[in-house]
């Protein structure tokens, strides 16, 4: 058949489909996009206040532990010893067994609600042991690097050994003090008695206050029997001070004495004498009366008399020596009116010093 017999068709139209596809997913990133955009802005609008400072603190305390893990580098990298500090380690750790005495005595310390000059003696001569024995610089185990290292109790050490030295100062000028009133008079020993004393007395004094002021419980309840010494110290300076009146020289030792000192005597009620007060002579025993006889004169007897010096009665009262006290009685040189330059009995200096058997 011709082909005009046929209809015609439209002609066919090809399509690039690689090219729709690329579009229609362009078209697909575009919609997610223009979604997360206004999620975010919607997000941003009702945002949490709390929320955003734990993120800030969150961030700052990171910012802070990376800090202090370098400074903690640098020190972990940094030896806190000196060369001559380990060595001293070393050699203190030879010797454990004495170290462990020396804590110990400071845990004993610790635990009492009293801590007496025995107590700190004993402390002192422990740690005295370990310095002799490894010839260690006591300053190096005063450094805190040292003393913590080894467990040391040096703060409280150095206290107890302020405490132990004012002691001793006290001790030895109490034995002085009591050696002048027996040895030969002289006016320059006599004031430096006076002053060592009342010197050495306040001395213990600001040491136990600073221990007990000072917070560590190994001294801080120190007690060194300051009320007993003060009643012991009290008769000893009135006595040489009699004595210093006996030489006329009170007066040249107040002048050398400091206002400190003044005021300590007033403190501890210390009397002293009064220049015009035993000069009078006492008023005579009461006797019967007797006929009055001429006894011939005996030479021995004028030898005793002159033996009888009142110096040395009152020597012999301080010392306690009884047969010197009964022969000023038995030549009647000695009765219960006897007074002393600060108007004190033979009986008061025998209780003062504890001579009851006089």
């Amino acid at each position: 058949l011709p082909a005009d017999c046929f209809p015609k068709t439209p002609a066919m139209v090809r399509v690039d489909s690689s090219r729709v596809d690329d579009e229609w997913l362009s078209m697909k990133e575009a919609e997610h996009q223009d979604e997360g955009e206004a999620e975010a802005a919607e997000a941003t609008e009702t945002k949490d206040p709390e929320a955003e400072a734990n993120v800030a603190e969150a961030e700052e305390n990171g910012e802070k532990t990376e800090k202090d893990e370098s400074v903690l580098d640098k020190t972990v990298l940094s030896d806190p010893l000196s060369d001559e500090e380990r060595e001293v380690l070393a050699k203190l750790r030879q010797h454990e067994t004495e170290v462990e005495k020396v804590r110990s005595a400071a845990l004993e310390l610790r635990s009492k609600t009293s801590q007496s000059a025995v107590d700190f003696r004993s402390f002192t001569e422990a740690a005295q042991q370990v310095e002799d024995s490894t010839k260690v610089d006591p300053e190096i185990l005063q450094r805190d690097a040292v003393s913590s290292q080894l467990e040391w109790p040096a703060k409280e050490l150095k206290l107890a050994r302020v405490l132990v030295a004012a002691l001793d100062a006290w001790e030895k000028a109490l034995a002085k003090g009591k050696e002048q009133l027996t040895a030969a008079p002289s006016s320059a020993v006599l004031g430096e008695s006076i002053t060592a004393l009342l010197e050495s007395f306040q001395q213990m004094q600001l040491a136990q206050k600073e221990a007990k002021a000072s917070g560590y419980s190994a001294v801080q309840h120190a007690d060194i029997g300051l009320t007993g010494k003060e009643a012991g110290l009290r008769p000893l300076l009135e006595a040489l001070l009699d004595k210093a009146q006996e030489l006329e020289q009170l007066e040249s030792f107040k002048a050398q004495l400091d206002e400190v000192c003044m005021q300590m005597l007033s403190d501890l009620k210390v009397q002293l004498p009064d220049p015009h007060v035993g000069k009078t002579e006492p008023p005579p025993l009461e006797t019967e009366d007797v006929p009055t006889t001429v006894e011939a004169t005996d030479p021995a007897k004028e030898e005793e008399d002159e033996h009888l010096d009142p110096e040395k009665l009152w020597r012999a009262v301080h010392t306690g020596d009884e047969p010197i006290v009964k022969a000023f009685v038995a030549r009647k040189a000695c009765d219960g009116t006897l007074r002393d330059a600060s108007g004190h009995s033979i009986f008061w200096h025998a209780i003062s010093f504890n001579h009851h058997s006089l």
